[in-house]
């Protein structure tokens, strides 16, 4: 008896402690942005309806977060959104994907911008899981890696964020 009452006073400590176990455990699906148009186009439907109906069934078949690559960029706030509508959180990308292919100019300020201007746009969007901050990063940008994981923590501490490896 108390060979089995030892897993069931953890898994209700875990499931009441910080979100519980969902927080810890999602079940979620990669989703490629670039393929949104053509999918939607290949149903017959405009993106914004079709992107509603997936999350839809996402959410009947019990998929709690996206992880979504290439994208939204300029429509997080909104795909954010409609993820709140289904009850899905997301692991978007960020600005900073894109520094890593760009020359360092020095400009520290544009960097603490970035942050600054995302965490304005989406830091509080309730679906928002956490942010991206590079899909597969090579061994020499790592120390980068870590200057915007740190930038992104004073700026939005709430949130985590996240490499791909």
């Amino acid at each position: 008896m108390a060979k089995t009452l030892v897993p069931l006073v953890l898994l209700a400590a875990l499931t009441a402690s910080a979100g519980g176990l969902l927080d810890e455990f999602p079940l979620g699906v990669y989703w490629a942005w670039p393929h949104n148009a053509n999918n939607a186009a290949a149903a017959g439907l405009e993106k914004d309806e079709y992107l509603d109906r997936s999350m839809a069934t996402l959410r009947t078949l019990n998929c709690d977060s996206i992880w979504v690559v290439n994208g939204p960029y300029d429509e997080s706030a909104k795909f954010l959104d409609l993820c709140e509508k289904h009850g899905i959180r997301a692991v978007l990308p960020t600005v900073f994907v894109e520094m890593y292919y760009q020359a360092f100019t020095g400009d520290l300020g544009r960097y603490e911008k970035f942050a600054a201007d995302t965490v304005a746009k989406i830091g509080g969007k309730k679906a928002l899981m956490g942010y991206v901050l590079k899909d597969e990063p090579r061994l020499n940008s790592l120390q980068q890696t870590d200057y915007f994981h740190q930038l992104l923590k004073r700026t939005d501490p709430q949130h985590r964020d996240s490499l791909v490896v």
